[in-house]
């Protein structure tokens, strides 16, 4: 772990913290919390990241005491509403994934930070020949793993412990948790076999604000400094794209086979410190907007996930219901109140769409055709 003052990406020791942003915040398994942890950023090589302070680490060890990833769904996979067809999101991104690589027939694939197994079944779907490996710190998940087909084990000790090589090392949603993750990195190089690749893929701050709010996130990446880190580990990239999803970063990289691998620092510090601001500033306003415009009834929220738990936090957003497309939750309640299908809200009822604006827009014109009566509310007190 690095210290309070030196930086996980570049290991420098030039941190200027961050006090600008005071915001509520929330777990990545989506519960609500008092706030974010405090944010630095590296004036050498520009990368944000929280403060490693006592109370902070605390309220990651609390929270990953009782870490339950989708809590409220029963999908064995994330699904996607983007064409308004659900669609598994990890088969999405494999799909992406296949457009600039080409896995071999056979291998063995490690997925770090496997969860519940969602991306290990996907995977099983598409490349059936493939030995499948997960690792991950919750034991209690070990039967759940071990009981998918093709499953070979099962890990939870540290990485450096694994004896075996890997075609493919997957990091989905891994990389920003980590105190070390040039460490890990360096680890990952000794568990990949010959021309193994590995694929990591996280939030975009770039394009997305709420990427400031999730507590136990010790790093926030944009697309620049997530390729700075795999270079300075040592890898050569080979496909890296801010497009494969939306909100979110990907990078597909193998060990390089040049002697000696450039690992000069490009300084980001500038531009991220105003992007930085940029996003607080977009969150606060949100806020903001609904201090001046909250309607008095019907108010509920779309998405019971990481951003609409953000927006329940605040007491002013005085919601009643959920709307979730992930039919799987819909009965269930979160924060104490029912989600519900967007078919079933209350007449000409107020929903929040907690998303970036162009985001927020194509939901806005989906979801309009289906219910006409709903105001759709998000930023700017745009009413669609």
């Amino acid at each position: 772990m690095s210290t309070n003052n030196q930086c996980v990406l570049c290991l420098g020791h030039s941190i200027e913290e961050f006090p600008n942003i005071k915001l509520k915040g929330v777990t990545s398994d989506c519960k609500p919390w008092p706030d974010t942890g405090r944010f630095c950023i590296c004036r050498d090589c520009g990368h944000v990241q929280k403060q490693m302070s006592a109370d902070w680490l605390k309220d990651v060890a609390n929270i990953y005491s009782s870490y339950n990833s989708y809590p409220l769904s029963d999908a064995k996979d994330q699904l996607l509403h983007d064409s308004g067809t659900p669609q598994s999101r990890n088969k999405q991104l494999l799909g992406e994934i296949s457009k600039e690589i080409d896995l071999k027939d056979s291998g063995k694939i490690l997925d770090l930070g496997c969860g519940k197994g969602q991306f290990l079944r996907c995977f099983s779907e598409i490349y059936k020949k493939w030995d499948l490996y997960g690792c991950d710190q919750q034991e209690s998940l070990r039967p759940e793993i071990t009981s998918i087909p093709k499953v070979k084990d099962y890990y939870t000790g540290p990485l450096e412990k694994v004896s075996a090589k890997f075609d493919f090392i997957s990091m989905l949603y891994v990389i920003e948790h980590l105190f070390n993750p040039l460490e890990i990195l360096y680890t990952i190089k000794g568990k990949l076999s010959d021309g193994g690749i590995v694929f990591i893929q996280t939030g975009n701050l770039a394009t997305n604000p709420f990427e400031l709010t999730i507590v136990d996130h010790s790093s926030i990446f944009t697309l620049e400094t997530l390729e700075q880190l795999t270079r300075k580990a040592g890898f050569e990239i080979l496909a890296s794209s801010d497009s494969w999803r939306d909100k979110e970063i990907g990078i597909l990289a193998r060990i390089s086979n040049r002697m000696k691998v450039t690992t000069e620092l490009i300084n980001y510090f500038h531009l991220n410190k105003v992007l930085l601001n940029k996003q607080n500033s977009w969150l606060l306003s949100f806020i903001h907007e609904i201090d001046a415009t909250i309607p008095k009834e019907n108010i509920g929220i779309l998405g019971s996930t990481i951003a609409g738990t953000w927006l329940a936090n605040y007491p002013q957003c005085k919601f009643s219901f959920w709307i979730d497309e992930d039919l799987s939750k819909v009965g269930k309640k979160h924060m104490g109140a029912e989600i519900i299908r967007i078919e079933n809200a209350p007449e000409k009822a107020f929903v929040y769409l907690p998303f970036p604006n162009l985001i927020a827009r194509k939901i806005y014109i989906r979801l309009k055709k289906i219910r006409p009566d709903i105001n759709f509310l998000f930023l700017h007190n745009e009413r669609l």
